[in-house]
């Protein structure tokens, strides 16, 4: 497990991070000199533990298995993102704005994190981190705006800032008001036009179109209405 209070190699020196006043929780993972970012400095730290796996590279050891392996390359290489760049930000993959099923698959990367839980919707879930992705199903409140609040759990225990992501779950579609032409309305041209009102109190009105399709009326009908008596 991840302590800021053991050695770590950066630039072939080996230096004591007891002298670091930051706490456990402040300590991004990855991070050998605590700038809140993983970066070519780190690059040059991990190559160096991983060629020597020499004593005070623990804070490579992601997988806490006391080696400084390829498992924890995969690691380092999602926290890999670069100068002034927070590496443990939560990734979620695009949601649809609105579903009719009760579930919906979460996926997404959480560099460092062991773990990802998922509340805002009935319940709290949480699934394992594999390869810095994760994929938890989460079921969602009916006919409600879900706001899902997505957190990574870090080795230490404490949680990364949250994701927020926005699903609405739609029982019923929306309704659909016809005023022209009235119900019942026989028409005789070829061309009419069509007017009425649209509600969608939940996804609202963004996005929404109305189609409209025709059926033409079946042969054997149209026979009985050419064979109808008319009358003035």
């Amino acid at each position: 497990m991840l302590n800021p209070y053991r050695h770590a190699v950066v630039f072939g020196v080996i230096f004591s991070l007891a002298a670091v006043t930051q706490s456990l929780a402040q300590v991004t993972p990855g991070d050998a000199d605590f700038d809140n970012d993983v970066d070519l400095f780190e690059v040059v730290a991990f190559q160096l533990c991983f060629e020597s796996g020499r004593s005070g590279c623990e804070i490579y050891d992601f997988n806490d298995d006391s080696e400084i392996d390829l498992e924890d390359f995969v690691t380092f290489y999602c926290l890999l993102k670069g100068p002034d760049v927070s590496p443990i930000n939560i990734e979620v993959d695009p949601l649809p704005v609105s579903t009719r099923d009760s579930t919906v698959m979460v996926t997404g990367t959480a560099p460092g994190s062991v773990s990802v839980e998922i509340s805002g919707g009935v319940e709290t879930v949480s699934g394992p981190v594999t390869d810095c992705a994760f994929e938890i199903e989460v079921a969602l409140r009916p006919d409600h705006r879900n706001e899902l609040f997505v957190v990574g759990i870090l080795p230490d225990g404490s949680s990364t800032p949250p994701t927020v992501v926005v699903i609405t779950q739609v029982t019923t579609g929306p309704s659909i008001f016809i005023d022209v032409p009235a119900e019942g309305v026989e028409i005789t041209t070829d061309v009419t036009d069509v007017a009425g009102r649209v509600s969608a109190t939940l996804t609202g009105l963004t996005g929404l179109t109305v189609r409209i399709t025709t059926r033409s009326m079946p042969s054997s009908m149209k026979a009985m209405a050419a064979a109808a008596p008319f009358s003035r």
